[in-house]
Formats: C-alpha cells, sequence, structure tokens
C-alpha cells in the first residue's frame, strides 16, 4: 500500500517525463516506388561490380581458411592486406558512384537501393562462400588417401564452428565497410546531396544482422545479454519486454504495451504460416527476426513501423542509471531533483522486486561472468551451459556429468568445476550496488535488442524486394527490359544505367505478298526457291541494316520485322524515324528490282506494305535460350498499317490504282467491327505508311520544307534529308493526307473527324514531282517542331 502510495507521489505524468528522455526517431519506410521493377515485376534488379563481388569472395575464403588452419595466418597477412586495400577503394568507388547518380536523377531512391542492396548482397555471398568452402573440403575428404584422417577431422571442426566462423568473417567485413560509411561516405552524401544517411544509420549499421542466428549464444553474447534468447523454461526476451511495458504503461502507446496474462508466442499454426508466407530467399535471419518478433510485440509495432522513447537505448541508461547518482539531466529546481532522483528510486525497486518475482534475478547477475568464463576456458564449453549453471538451472551433478563427456582439451575437469563453483557463489552473493548494475546492463541491452530486431527486420523487408542477379543472362535479359540497376566501377561500364539503354525506338514492318505463289512456280522449274530469295531479296536488305542502324525482330516468307533504336548517350543519332523511313523506301527499291528479274524471268512479281510505328520508350525483352524475342505494341500498330484490306483490293478502286499505291479510308460501323483494329480500311500496296507518333517524332528530328498539293485537297509534302550511319545523306518525302469515306464501294469525301495518315514517298518521279512543288513553295525550311502542327492520324 505504502509503495503504491509512494508511486503516485513520486511518478511523473507523461509530459512531465517527456523532457528527461530523448524522444523516438520517427521511422519512413523505404520505396523504391519511383524505379523499375525487375523481369520478375516483384523484386528490384541489381547488379554488383565484379571488382567488387571477387574481393569479397576473396576475403571471404581467406579468412575461413584461417579460422580452420591457424597456422596459415601469417603467412596470408600481406595478401589479407592487399584484399581489404582494394575492397575500401572499389567500395568508396562504388558508394560515389551511387551518390552522383542519385545526384544526377535528383532522387536517392537509387542510392537507397544500392545501399540496401550491397548489405544483402554481403549476407548472401558469405553465406554461400562458407557453403561451398565446406562442400569442397567435403569433396576433398572423400578423395584424398593420406591426408583422409586430417581432413575429416577439419570437416568436424567446421561443422561445429563454421555458424561462429561465418559470425566472424561478417562482422570484420561489415566492420571495414561501416567505417567508411561513418567517415568519408557520409560527409560525401551530405556535400552531393544534403543528407548524411539517406538510409537510417540504424537500418544498415545493425549487429542484429551479421548473426547468421539469434540463437548462436556465442555470437549473441557479444552485444546482447544471454537473456533476451534464453528459453530455458520461459522466454526471456518476452518476460523483460512485459516487465519493461507494463512498468511504462502510462507512457507507451497502447500498439506497443504488452498483452496482459500468460500469452506464450504463437501458436504452431500461426508460426508455420509465418514460414509459408516468407519470401526470403538466403536471408534466414528474415524469419527468425519476425519469429521472435511476432512471439513478444504486436504486429501494429513492428510491422507498420510504430517507435516509441522506448526504442531509444540510452533512455533506459537514464531510467535505469548503473550507480546512485540518479541525476536529473534537465532539473530546473531542487524540488524537481529532488523528485526525479525519489522516483528513479522507486524504479529501481520495483524492477528489481518484479524480476525476484519472475525468478529471473540470477539470470540478469549470470551474463557478466557467463561470458568472462566462456573466453577462460577457450570456448571449449558452451556459454548457455556455463550460463545456465550461474543461473541455478542447473545443479552440480548434472554439471560434472556435462564436463566428463566434453572434451576439454587441455583444462582439467576439476579445475573447470571450481571456477564454475566460485563464480556460481559470487553471482549469488550480488551486493544491492553489483546488483543494481546488473539490472541497469540488461535493461539497456534488452533496449538495444528490441530496437536492432524490429529495425533488422525492417531492413530485411525492404533487402526482400531486391534481387541481385548473378547469371549472364538474367542480367541481360533485365537490362535489355530497362529494369537493371547497375552499380559497376568506371572501368566496368558506366554506372548510370540510363546512359546507354534504349529510349525509344522504331518498328518496320514489311508484309510481303505473293511469295508463296514465287515459291511453287521456282519450285516447278527445277530451281531453289531458298537461293532465289536469299540472293534477290534477304541478302540486298542485310546489307542495307546497318547503314541505317536497323536489327532485325523477326524474318518469315512473307514478313519481315525490324527495328531501330535510340540510346541515352547518344543523344546526337536521335533520328531513327527518319532512319526508318529511308530503309522502307529502300527495301521497296529491293523489291522492285527483284520484280524486274521476275518479269523477265516469267515469274509472278512480289508486292509488299510496310508499316512504321514509333514508341516513345524501350521495349521488353523475352528470351528463349539465346533467342532474344522482342515485345512492344509498335509491332502490332505497324502490322496494321502494313495490311492491305481486301474488300478495297477487290474494289474498283484496287483495279484503278493498280500495283502500287496507299489509300486510307473509314467506312460504316458494322463494316469496321469485322474488319480492322484501328476501325480504318487501307490498300497499302507497296506502300509505305508512318503512324501519328512516328510521324511527329520526325518532325523533331529534321528540319523539313513544306508544301501543299494543288492537285489533292487538303494534302501536305514534306521533304527533309537525313544521313544514315555512314554518312550518307538521303532525301525524304513524306506525304500527308486526309483519311476519306468508304461508301458505295468507293472514295468519297473527307473523314468528317479530321483523320489523317502519312506516307512515305518510295516512286522517284514523285519524288522528283515533290521536290518541283516545294521548290516552287514560298515556305522556308521548318524547324524541328512541336506535334501541334498534325491535327489528326489515321486511327
Amino acid at each position: 500500500m505504502f509503495s503504491r502510495i509512494r508511486q503516485t507521489l513520486l511518478k511523473p505524468d507523461l509530459e512531465a517525463l517527456k523532457p528527461h528522455l530523448y524522444p523516438p526517431v520517427v521511422f519512413e519506410p523505404l520505396s523504391f516506388s519511383r524505379l523499375p521493377k525487375g523481369i520478375d515485376n516483384i523484386h528490384y534488379d541489381a547488379a554488383i561490380s565484379p571488382d567488387f563481388r571477387r574481393v569479397v569472395v576473396r576475403l571471404v575464403r581467406i579468412w575461413l581458411q584461417n579460422a580452420l588452419y591457424p597456422e596459415t595466418g601469417k603467412t596470408q597477412r600481406k595478401l589479407e592486406v592487399d584484399q581489404l586495400e582494394t575492397l575500401h577503394k572499389t567500395y568508396l568507388h562504388l558508394s560515389e558512384n551511387a551518390v552522383h547518380l542519385a545526384r544526377r536523377q535528383r532522387g536517392i531512391q537509387v542510392l537507397q537501393l544500392f545501399q540496401i542492396g550491397i548489405t544483402k548482397f554481403l549476407l548472401q555471398t558469405t553465406r554461400e562462400e562458407a557453403q561451398s568452402f565446406r562442400q569442397e573440403l567435403q569433396d576433398q575428404a572423400s578423395k584424398s588417401r593420406g591426408e583422409n584422417v586430417e581432413k575429416h577431422e577439419k570437416l568436424v571442426v567446421l561443422a561445429k564452428e563454421e555458424p561462429l566462423y561465418l559470425y566472424g568473417i561478417r562482422r570484420k567485413l561489415f566492420s571495414h565497410l561501416h567505417k567508411l560509411e561513418q567517415t568519408k561516405l557520409r560527409r560525401v552524401r551530405h556535400s552531393l546531396l544534403g543528407s548524411y544517411w539517406p538510409v537510417p544509420q540504424r537500418l544498415i549499421i545493425n549487429p542484429m544482422l551479421v548473426l547468421p542466428s539469434l540463437h548462436l549464444d556465442e555470437a549473441v553474447m557479444n552485444d546482447y545479454h544471454l537473456l533476451l534468447t534464453d528459453r530455458e523454461g520461459l522466454n526471456g526476451f518476452n518476460e523483460l519486454n512485459r516487465l519493461v511495458t507494463h512498468l511504462f504503461n502510462e507512457y507507451l502507446p497502447g500498439e506497443i504495451l504488452s498483452p496482459l496474462g500468460d500469452e506464450k508466442g504463437p501458436s504452431q499454426e500461426n508460426t508455420i504460416e509465418v514460414r509459408n508466407r516468407l519470401d526470403q530467399g538466403t536471408l534466414s535471419g528474415f524469419l527468425e527476426a519476425e519469429l521472435f518478433l511476432r512471439e513478444v510485440l504486436q504486429e501494429e509495432e513492428y510491422q507498420d513501423g510504430i517507435d516509441s522513447w522506448l526504442d531509444i537505448p540510452d533512455n533506459m541508461s537514464i531510467l535505469f542509471p548503473p550507480d546512485d547518482s540518479f541525476e536529473c539531466p534537465v532539473a530546473r529546481t531542487r524540488q524537481t531533483s529532488v523528485k526525479w532522483r525519489g522516483y528513479l528510486v522507486w524504479l529501481a525497486e520495483a524492477a528489481r522486486l518484479r524480476l525476484k518475482k519472475a525468478g529471473l534475478l540470477e539470470r540478469v547477475s549470470a551474463h557478466q561472468e557467463a561470458v568472462r568464463l566462456y573466453r577462460v576456458f577457450n570456448g571449449r564449453l558452451p556459454v548457455r551451459i556455463i550460463y545456465h549453471f550461474l543461473a541455478g538451472l542447473r545443479d552440480k551433478k548434472q554439471l560434472q556429468r556435462y564436463l566428463l563427456s566434453q572434451n576439454l582439451g587441455s583444462l582439467s575437469t576439476d579445475e573447470v568445476a571450481r571456477q564454475l563453483q566460485l563464480a556460481r557463489r559470487k553471482v549469488q552473493r550480488r551486493s544491492n550496488a553489483e546488483l543494481q548494475r546488473d539490472i541497469s546492463d540488461c535493461l539497456l541491452s534488452f533496449a538495444r535488442f528490441r530496437c536492432d530486431l524490429k529495425n533488422a527486420y525492417r531492413a530485411y523487408v525492404v533487402m526482400d524486394q531486391i534481387r541481385i542477379l548473378k547469371d549472364k543472362s538474367d542480367i541481360e535479359l533485365s537490362k535489355a527490359n530497362n529494369s537493371l540497376h547497375v552499380f559497376y566501377r568506371d572501368s566496368e561500364g558506366s554506372g548510370e544505367q540510363q546512359s546507354t539503354d534504349i529510349v525509344n525506338h522504331v518498328i518496320i514492318k514489311a508484309d510481303l505478298r505473293g511469295s508463296t505463289h514465287i515459291t511453287e512456280q521456282l519450285v516447278k522449274q527445277g530451281l531453289n526457291p531458298a537461293t532465289h530469295f536469299s540472293l534477290n531479296f534477304f541478302d540486298p536488305i542485310n546489307k542495307l541494316l546497318d547503314a541505317f542502324g536497323a536489327e532485325k525482330v523477326f524474318v518469315e516468307g512473307d514478313a519481315v520485322i525490324l527495328s531501330i533504336f535510340e540510346y541515352g548517350d547518344k543523344s546526337n543519332e536521335w533520328v531513327c524515324v527518319s532512319r526508318a523511313c529511308c530503309l522502307a523506301r529502300k527495301m521497296i527499291e529491293v523489291m522492285d528490282n527483284q520484280n524486274s528479274k521476275n518479269k523477265s524471268n516469267g515469274l509472278p512479281t512480289l508486292e509488299m506494305g510496310i508499316g512504321i510505328a514509333f514508341s516513345n520508350g524501350p521495349p521488353a525483352f523475352l528470351y528463349d535460350g539465346d533467342h532474344r524475342i522482342m515485345i512492344s505494341p509498335a509491332i502490332n500498330r505497324a502490322s496494321q498499317l502494313s495490311n492491305c484490306s481486301a474488300v478495297l483490293r477487290n474494289s474498283p478502286m484496287g483495279k484503278i490504282t493498280g500495283d502500287r499505291g496507299l489509300r486510307v479510308v473509314t467506312a460504316s460501323e458494322d463494316l469496321m467491327d469485322k474488319i480492322a483494329d484501328d476501325r480504318l480500311l487501307r490498300y497499302n500496296v507497296n506502300g509505305v505508311e508512318l503512324d501519328l507518333p512516328a510521324f511527329l517524332k520526325m518532325q523533331k528530328e529534321l528540319s523539313l520544307y513544306k508544301g501543299n498539293d494543288r492537285e489533292e485537297k487538303n494534302t501536305r509534302y514534306f521533304m527533309g534529308q537525313v544521313a544514315d550511319k555512314l554518312g550518307a545523306l538521303h532525301t525524304l518525302v513524306v506525304r500527308d493526307g486526309p483519311v476519306r469515306v468508304w461508301q458505295d464501294n468507293s472514295i468519297g469525301g473527307e473523314d468528317r473527324r479530321g483523320r489523317r495518315f502519312f506516307e512515305v514517298v518510295s516512286e522517284a518521279e514523285k519524288i522528283q514531282e515533290a521536290k518541283r512543288l516545294l521548290d516552287s513553295a514560298t515556305s522556308r525550311p521548318q524547324p524541328p517542331s512541336s506535334p501541334s502542327e498534325a491535327s489528326g492520324e489515321a486511327g
């Protein structure tokens, strides 16, 4: 009763407590939403510098070798020093490149992706190399003869010590990189981006991340109290969390309070649900972190990023000082100081009583002595065994039986037992001052563990969004789809991904007609159709591709699809549509030449319809083995433009137009629903049609002369010159005409919606006619213009 009265008198309200404590740091979840998703449409793809990968692997191998064969340490020291120097230089280079890339892109997400991605890469690589090292040793042991016994002995040691070796390697590796992060790189980031830590420091510099397992006591003890991972009859972390949150229940948000009662964590079904749900890859720590948190904390706290002053470990040192000073850090008056001191005295006593009631006092005091004895015994005894004996959880007989079953090396069983007994009595006879120090240290460690565990979980959640690509085909596929985030040194390739990626592309679709009929005639005459088409059609077209920067997308007997790309680092060559138009006209010329030969040889002639469609962005790619498959909406659009409608071909207009011409018309709703996706009919025989985006792009590429057709109303010609990749100039003429109405089996007036189509003029006489027309026109060359001149499009 008196304790409650005292508590009521001394206990400050929340507003009075706040000035004494460090405020929580607001957690802002990391997001890569502005970056493109990877090829699986789930993760963000990243490729890490081959140089950096190599030096990390070499260092891991050196440290594994030194751990398993300590006698080789001195001989490998120089090699280790050289590799560490390379590690520092390479990491500095990669980090600075990522900072500059973030500055150029005016966004820090790419830098955040780099920092989190590097962390994931290191965690994955260290584990993979440890497993690979063990497998190699097993292979050697199975093959060797004279050294077979020694190899097997080393395998036994490795099987036992591998997790601890892995922990030591990670700790050294991250320590070297974190020193760079906290010194030079911190200043570079602030200088160029105005932020020291775009990724919160506590997210990547976290001892929890380097732990191979939260159950690896010999690693956990270096940073956290052994009670926190103790499962002997209870959940130590849960017990401490309940004690602290109930002690401060009036000062904490509801989402942070532990539930009252005797909940022991999730059921087996819940644990299975967690295991099945996580897409954890090789990040085993992800699963452990969530299981630990889910047993103790409410999901809202660790999943939604809810933080409080409890997540600042230094606040535990303020509330539970290790000595009797009980100073008030912000005392204004003597009265405030006295009241604060009284409150802290009450807190210390309340914590001691609650720990005693829970049977945890000896476990709290046993940690320091257990760690000391583990090191005295050179790791011959597991620290958990030592800890449990000192905490009174094992009796003398149990200890004696255990010691007799262990290989203690040069240690005497009696001497080990004697030292353990002395340490146990020391734990049992702690003075009040020593007990207060033990409780202070334990609660400070609890706050660190709690905070680090939440931040490790948050880091794993972000890491789980990133996929580190190593397979060459995956890297090429992701790069081809413009979804790869490349973090290379300058000597390995551009660190700025966009600089060499495709930014635009144009598709040229040639619909070849009559090839089947010609093939039949050639076979009848005993001739080889394959060589005929190769020599007279495909080979001449293939020779044109390099000059115009074109690539083959798809080739069959009755169709050819080509593409021309524009790249980010070659803006001076952004004339893909103009070159596509000239290439299409050259393809018509190739076909005309073949038709001349066909006529002289008594063979049928070919006809072709070409469509050109532009896409303001990169295409997507799939791979079938080594074969690359392009996916682009421009392919379908170009196919529409290259089409020739049977309705128009069989009409009187088709007979009048003959073997060359391009007409685009619109018709009744019923007819359009049956025939064309863009609700237009095309008569494209040896013609070349552009879509509106391609025409607008061409206007931006070239300075064009413009003139009106004197004979055909509302029809204009545009003429300019473009150089191919070899430097040769080509004259380009494009006709801009109105879409007309198809009615009563004939062409009528203009489409009332004002739609237009755009044709690349391919006949030499028409090009000369356009030149004369434009020469006589009063208009001057038009500069690369905005899209406003084109009021409509075919479809």
